[in-house]
């Protein structure tokens, strides 16, 4: 019996430290998750001011006529 119970608590502590592991990965996991789309959103921000730098530039000719330049 007592052989038994050893491995029953190395089993067990063996377990202990799996689900251990498990959350560290999945806490990894979700930080890479979290910072990709940091990076989405940044990118989008930067396609958005782009965009409307783009726009700005090409009517630049029609605002300076109306202006009187």
């Amino acid at each position: 019996m007592p052989g038994e119970v050893d491995k029953l608590n190395d089993t067990l502590t063996n377990i202990q430290i799996s689900i251990a592991e498990i959350k560290t990965m999945l806490s990894s996991q979700q930080a890479a998750k979290e910072d990709h789309e940091n990076r989405i959103r940044k990118v989008e921000r930067l396609v958005w001011i782009a965009a409307g730098l783009g726009a700005a530039a090409g009517n630049a000719d029609t605002v300076i006529k109306l202006i009187g330049g």
